[in-house]
């Protein structure tokens, strides 16, 4: 099964062109994101859709979310910067 079909199958049928689920549709977008080398944040743990329409961030629920995948970023640039000064050693 092609990863367009597994999306279908879904019920999401946009933007396959620009990413695509695992053959498994269960398969936690995490454990997915780990294996092929990228980070990944949850979101939902640290946000909550604005009661106003139960689908986007408010103004406050933004900067929380800007300030976690701050938090992502430092960390990773950090990581390379080690990595850089250690194979200059």
């Amino acid at each position: 099964m092609s990863d367009g079909v597994a999306m279908r199958k879904l019920g999401y049928t946009g933007a396959s062109h620009y990413f695509s689920l695992p053959q498994h549709p269960f398969t936690l977008p995490e454990t997915v994101a780990a294996s092929s080398g990228y980070y990944f944040l949850d979101a939902s743990k640290c946000v909550k859709a604005s009661k106003v329409d139960g689908v986007h961030l408010d103004p406050s629920a933004h900067r929380i979310l800007a300030m976690e995948i701050k938090k992502i970023v430092v960390s990773v640039l950090q990581k390379d910067k080690q990595k850089a000064r250690e194979r200059r050693r």
